[in-house]
């Protein structure tokens, strides 16, 4: 509880913690998933492109566990068939790897507006 306000009303006072990167291997996703269910994670964001995400996304289902969306667009293999945002091996453009990362300055987006 907070203390009152100037006309006297109390207000509760929450905690919301996101855990991030759920998907992305089965440790991970376990700690995520122990961690909610003692009360210490109240949701988490799903790397779509993790290795274990389709399990993390039907145990969180199962779980309860509200998930968001870990938007990835510097790391690992594409989501979809687009090249504007890869580099040589097929992989999304990483600091430093061929275009300095999507906010580079040699990174060109012809599709972004």
């Amino acid at each position: 509880m907070s203390p009152p306000d100037e006309s006297g009303e109390v207000f509760e006072v929450g905690l919301l913690v996101c855990a991030d990167d759920m998907g992305l291997c089965a440790q991970r996703d376990s700690g995520i998933l122990s961690a909610f269910s003692q009360g210490i994670v109240s949701s988490a964001s799903l790397l779509v492109t993790g290795s274990t995400a389709q399990d993390a996304a039907r145990r969180a289902k199962e779980e309860g566990l509200m998930l968001g969306l870990h938007l990835n667009l510097t790391e690992g293999p594409p989501v979809s068939l687009s090249t504007s945002l890869l580099c040589r091996q097929g992989h999304k453009r990483a600091a430093g790897e061929g275009g300095g990362g999507v906010s580079g300055p040699s990174t060109e987006l012809p599709h972004a507006k």
